[in-house]
């Protein structure tokens, strides 16, 4: 391991675990709540938050609120004014959103947040596309052209298009907006954006590893059930040249009676819990020796934490874990940029068609 990591952090609502609603007063769309949590993710040095979506409402809606989520972009636009440092991630369709209207919203955010924001894209199921007029089938080359479409949109003002000339009353240098006048299989897009250039030039793309946009992604999710798996998939992963994250939810606390209650609880509630990754149990040093083969050994460039309980299991990975792994040297102390593209060592995007004049 040549770097310290980089951390994300993915909030499922009230948790990974199908039954953390029971352990919190947690509402879709509490505010606070959610401010709280990124506040306290912010203390410890989270790189990123992503926010997972749902347009549809889960059937399994009488036993707990697992896939009920409030809207991402508006939910992010809250927090960018209760934090400060930390990347902001929006999980987004393509197949049931329209790229105009996206890339807009997300140059807005990216703005509010002076530079925080990315992007997900997901795939849609049947229930969601039966509450959207437009269903298309669905078509791996869709999410592509929708990236083309926002790129072209966020490039179509010039960084240095917005002159603010007050004396000779020059607002903006058309000469510096574009139209962009896409004609492709899925949109037709005449641009130019209504908005000037995000800071980060391009908003932050990242991925789930088996997801849309893998091969074109700036950070990527790495879930994978064990370390096998995880080897097997990690060369498509970075094929990119992408951050790589590998998703676990994690269990810790300085006491193993406390871990063991907590374990019990959760049992308690019924039914296996499988969510496709590794969970974690124990306590800091522990866990740090179960992850030590995936960090140094495969050589990840990342963790992507998903709390079983948010409520119960935040707070401990923040005061315990994570400085048990800087005492390892795995992360750094603090924050050392300001932008989600700093967070993870991304270049700025230049503008190559209107570069500066």
């Amino acid at each position: 391991m040549s770097a310290s990591l980089y951390l994300n952090l993915t909030l499922p609502g009230p948790g990974a675990h199908p039954a953390a609603w029971r352990h919190a007063g947690f509402h879709p769309a509490d505010l606070a709540w959610y401010q709280g949590i990124a506040r306290l993710a912010e203390r410890g040095k989270f790189h990123s938050l992503y926010l997972p979506d749902s347009l549809a409402a889960p059937a399994t809606l009488a036993h707990g609120p697992a896939g009920l989520a409030a809207e991402p972009l508006t939910l992010l636009g809250a927090l960018a004014a209760g934090t400060e440092r930390i990347g902001l991630i929006a999980a987004i369709a393509p197949e049931l959103s329209q790229p105009y209207n996206i890339a807009r919203r997300l140059a807005t955010l990216d703005h509010a947040s002076q530079g925080r924001a990315g992007w997900l894209p997901r795939a849609v199921t049947d229930e969601e596309r039966l509450n959207f007029d437009r269903r298309p089938e669905p078509d791996d080359d869709l999410p592509q052209e929708y990236d083309q479409v926002l790129r072209a949109l966020w490039d179509s003002w010039a960084d240095d298009a917005r002159q603010v000339d007050k004396p000779q009353g020059t607002y903006v240098d058309t000469g510096r907006v574009r139209a962009i006048d896409h004609v492709g299989r899925h949109f037709r897009v005449t641009g130019p954006l209504d908005i000037p250039r995000p800071p980060q030039g391009h908003v932050v793309l990242a991925a789930q590893h088996d997801g849309p946009l893998a091969g074109s992604a700036d950070i990527v999710f790495l879930n994978a059930p064990d370390l096998p798996s995880a080897r097997a998939v990690l060369p498509a992963a970075r094929r990119s040249g992408a951050r790589v994250l590998a998703t676990f939810s994690v269990i810790a606390s300085p006491s193993e009676a406390q871990v063991e209650r907590r374990l019990r609880a959760r049992a308690g509630y019924g039914g296996a819990w499988q969510p496709g990754w590794p969970v974690l149990a124990g306590t800091p040093p522990e866990i740090a020796s179960q992850l030590a083969p995936w960090v140094e050994d495969l050589g990840v460039d990342g963790l992507n934490l998903v709390p079983a309980v948010v409520d119960e299991d935040l707070g401990d990975i923040v005061d315990y874990l994570l400085p048990e792994l800087r005492q390892r040297g795995w992360l750094d102390r603090d924050y050392a940029a300001n932008t989600l593209r700093g967070h993870y060592g991304l270049e700025r995007p230049a503008n190559l068609d209107l570069a500066p004049a």
